[in-house]
């Protein structure tokens, strides 16, 4: 995920340690973990758009 600021992304990405925190997974497992829904399944509500930008900030 982006290390800085984006206009889509306002927070950046935020240490690795936060998403332990909150989520209970490393870095990279929530971000495989999120590419792959992206990829196979994108929720109800994203247009091809939303997912792009979703699947940028994962790179």
């Amino acid at each position: 995920m982006r290390d800085h600021p984006a206009v889509q992304f306002p927070r950046g990405s935020g240490p690795g340690e936060d998403v332990l925190t909150d989520f209970g997974v490393s870095r990279p497992a929530f971000v495989g973990r999120l590419r792959e829904i992206m990829m196979n399944n994108p929720p109800v509500g994203l247009d091809d758009v939303d997912v792009a930008r979703l699947l940028a900030a994962c790179s």
